[in-house]
């Protein structure tokens, strides 16, 4: 995996500039916070001061008002100028920040502001669950690895709730589609919750010759034989490494000319914060494009597709 220090002072050098507008919008941010508190507080003691007060009001109670409405007005209004700023700099932001990282590991990398794959369909349709769920889109991309078209997509996924009960979250993170260069023959699934995801589809459960792998991973699959010749002891052993590795697991269909790989995320992708390059988002970005570009390592091993 690359070096999150190195991705950190690269960030850095290529985008000085942004973050250091980006932590003055930061800190004007808390000014005007300040300021509108110091307004509210000045208000308030001149109402106090005027209900206190049976005769004429003061002229300075008036403008003690007048100053504390007037800083709240003007926090009002830099606030909402300060808004356009942040909503521009997270725009901005996504987008040098997601191609700057899917750069280090894969090429051709474009960045989609909506949904061109149809993320809902696709997360259905893949039986990636028993039933329809509610699919939110963030952000779409589209690379390359090696000689493999990858579309991926940042999505949380969940049963709705009504009065009565909550909505519940079947899935967050990244759903990645990948065409592979030929057929592989059936349809396979390496699910790590079962209870959550099911079978994906696949009519027989697979029993590994490996305790450990089985632990971890349930394999479902309509060809047994092609699930046995893919999952050998090297590649099982593998995909534990990674999954242990990962923060939030993953899981795979292999669906004839498409692998589906889906990686658990408990935020989305290239989330912002005060510091454009803060090094614990770019570590957590940098673990989940590593774990998608070494599970295509690992299943390109037998060279099945």
């Amino acid at each position: 995996m690359i070096d999150n220090d190195e991705i950190v002072k690269e960030f850095r050098k290529k985008y000085g500039k942004l973050d250091k507008e980006h932590k003055g919008t930061v800190a004007s941010n808390k000014g005007i916070k300040r300021k509108a508190l110091i307004g509210l507080v000045l208000t308030f003691i001149g109402f106090i001061i005027a209900m206190n007060n049976e005769s004429t009001l003061p002229v300075e109670v008036i403008l003690l008002v007048g100053i504390g409405l007037g800083l709240v007005l003007v926090s009002i209004l830099e606030h909402l100028e300060s808004y356009k700023k942040n909503s521009n700099y997270e725009e901005i932001y996504y987008k040098n920040i997601s191609y700057f990282m899917l750069s280090k590991y894969f090429s051709d990398v474009i960045v989609y502001p909506d949904d061109p794959f149809g993320a809902a369909d696709l997360f259905n349709n893949v039986k990636f669950r028993k039933y329809g769920v509610r699919v939110k889109h963030h952000r779409s991309f589209s690379f390359k690895y090696k000689d493999y078209d990858i579309k991926a997509m940042d999505i949380y996924a969940d049963i709705p709730g009504d009065d009565d009960t909550p909505s519940v979250k079947v899935f967050g993170g990244l759903l990645n589609q990948v065409s592979l260069n030929r057929d592989f023959g059936t349809r396979m699934s390496i699910t790590f919750n079962l209870d959550s995801f099911g079978a994906m589809g696949c009519s027989e459960k697979v029993e590994m010759d490996s305790s450990d792998f089985e632990k971890t991973f349930n394999v479902y699959a309509d060809d047994k034989v092609k699930a046995m010749q893919l999952l050998t002891s090297d590649v099982m052993r593998k995909l534990i490494d990674l999954f242990d590795f990962s923060d939030d697991g993953f899981d795979l269909l292999i669906d004839h000319r498409t692998l589906y790989i889906r990686v658990g995320l408990r935020e989305s992708m290239f989330q912002m914060r005060d510091d454009l390059a803060d090094k614990d988002e770019i570590s957590r970005n940098n673990k989940v494009l590593y774990v998608i570009k070494e599970i295509i390592d690992i299943l390109k091993t037998n060279d099945m597709f």
